[in-house]
Order: structure tokens, then sequence, then C-alpha cells
């Protein structure tokens, strides 16, 4: 981050563009990133109003006044076309519970006790193929990731999607 004064003096942060940041890492030779830290990374944000948790929060939010009755909110992250490694997440808030796919996340709200819960996350095709594979063999704090991932390849969250939304499994 550069600071410039301004004519007054105050010094004022300028931060780097999307696209700058974006061509700086792929200068970079080793660009393999571990998803977990990625995770980490984008959930933090650049601010409390950009971190994770509050853009759920603001997601519940909105759902909670357009929506009479238990929603789920689904949490898409989706990479740039031309800037490969930029990862943007979105935010929405349904009355029926997505089909699982690769990129999400989901959690279920229910009005009457005020409870939101954690239901699953399936990251990449590549990640999840690969944490599916390794199973308990991974460290600890991979394991639930793993379980997702496993489930995801399995059919186990298509079936509990099905449930979730008063569907019989057809699988």
């Amino acid at each position: 981050m550069k600071i410039i004064s301004d004519k007054n003096g105050v010094d004022d942060p300028v931060k780097d563009t999307v696209g700058k940041l974006s061509r700086d890492l792929s200068m970079q030779d080793d660009l393999k990133i571990n998803p977990i830290d990625l995770q980490r990374a984008i959930h933090k944000g650049h601010n409390s109003e950009d971190s994770f948790e509050h853009q759920l929060l603001t997601c519940l939010e909105r759902g909670k006044n357009a929506i009479d009755g238990p929603f789920f909110i689904v949490v898409l992250a989706k990479k740039e076309r031309v800037m490969h490694n930029v990862v943007r997440q979105y935010f929405l808030f349904r009355h029926t519970c997505p089909t699982p796919e690769y990129d999400q996340t989901v959690y279920r709200f229910d009005p009457k006790d005020e409870h939101l819960e954690y239901l699953w996350t399936v990251p990449d095709k590549e990640t999840t193929t690969g944490l599916a594979m390794m199973g308990n063999s991974v460290e600890p704090e991979y394991r639930q990731l793993a379980k997702f991932c496993s489930d995801f390849m399995l059919g186990n969250l298509d079936r509990k999607c099905a449930r979730l939304n008063g569907e019989e499994w057809r699988g």
C-alpha cells in the first residue's frame, strides 16, 4: 500500500487495484495456494465490513426480511475469467436447499430458534477430489472439509439436500 499526502499534508493510504494485485501475483514463479489459507484470507477480508462473517450476517438479515420461515444461505466462490488468481464470493438466500456443487458453502436458518446451521462446504474440483481420496489421513484441521468432500463425491450431500427439501431421493 502506498501513502500519498494531500495538499494539506494529510497522509492518505492508496490501495492498489484488483487488476494490479492480480498481475503482481501472476508474475511470481510459484503460485501454489493452499485452499485453506485462501479461505482464511477471503474470510478475513480487507476490513470489518468486507469480512465473510459480516457478509454472511448481512445476507441473513436480508433473508429474514424477505422470507417467512426457514431458508438457506448459499455462498458461491467464483474465479474471475481473466484474473485467475482473483476469487469473489456471492452471498444469496433462497427458500430451498441448493443442489451441492463445487465452490459452494451452504447454511440453513430456522427463525423459530434463530439458529444458523452450517451444512457443508465443497471446494473446487481438484481440492475436493484430493481431500476425498485422503479421507482421515489429512491433518485434523482439514478433516471436516475432507468429510464434506467425500460426502459430495459419494452423493451423500445430494441425499441430504433432497431430505431438506422434502423430496424423495432418486440416486
